[in-house]
């Protein structure tokens, strides 16, 4: 089994790549580190197969990075992923002799190809096996626009439902994290604020066109929480739920 060293000074962001190693199934053993300095020691007295590393850390940087191991393992495959204002580094970090640079945030089709590609490289039918495994999997999973719709029609038809990011993530196979930054890239506001106008949207149109008591609206609505609906009502429409139901009836 090959071995890969994530570098990121966020646990989150090696959380995702480590998450994306799993749900891929890529035959990798997987090792982490928290910044340059400490991915330098661990390089120093172990071999790895590839570095995954940012590119901005604190002490040293990802650059850098790619450097020293490749000094120390000169066979090491690099891919260096950064945020859009970092992209001017990518020019140098191929001059370094890095395989890939990905842009934050990691899409996971992106993230595919390019490690079937590095383990490809490698040469061994046993991981292209698993690749190829994993790959009839996931393959529907290729487009953002597709997976954001995905989570938006599942919205409109379980509002009243438990909707949180952990729930939402696994029904498109990717990590709560990297769900809430390309959602937000692509509508906008985050998961729980679409959720939210959506939520506020049905629970106004449910006080003009029915009887329904304001709790049982709550309810319908995916609030167990009587006071926290009322206060998040108002704080949407600027005014309280009997309020706007009486605006609109004509009271």
């Amino acid at each position: 089994m090959h071995k890969i060293l994530i570098v990121d000074d966020t646990k989150n962001e090696r959380e995702c790549i480590r998450f994306l190693i799993e749900r891929f199934k890529f035959p990798l053993e997987i090792s982490e580190a928290s910044n340059g300095k400490e991915a330098c020691e661990i390089i120093g007295n172990s071999h790895f197969d590839i570095l995954f590393t940012d590119v901005k850390m604190p002490f040293i940087d990802g650059l850098t990075l790619s450097k020293e191991a490749l000094d120390l393992q000169p066979k090491i495959k690099i891919i260096v992923f950064s945020g859009h204002d970092e992209f001017k580094y990518a020019k140098e970090a191929l001059r370094l002799g890095v395989k890939e640079y990905l842009l934050k945030p990691v899409v996971p089709r992106e993230f595919y190809d390019v490690i079937t590609k590095i383990l490809a490289e490698f040469g061994k039918e046993s991981d292209m096996g698993a690749i190829i495994e994993g790959h009839q999997e996931y393959d529907p999973l290729i487009s953002n626009s597709s997976r954001i719709e995905t989570i938006k029609k599942y919205i409109y038809k379980n509002y009243d439902a438990d909707l949180s990011l952990d729930v939402l993530a696994q029904l498109i196979y990717v990590h709560q994290d990297y769900l809430s930054r390309v959602f937000k890239k692509e509508c906008g506001v985050t998961v729980n604020r679409f959720i939210r106008n959506y939520r506020m949207e049905k629970a106004k149109d449910l006080l003009i066109n029915t009887h329904l008591k304001v709790r049982v609206i709550c309810t319908s609505v995916g609030y167990k929480n009587y006071s926290y609906f009322c206060q998040s009502f108002k704080e949407h429409f600027g005014a309280t739920p009997e309020k706007i139901r009486q605006i609109k009836r004509g009271v």
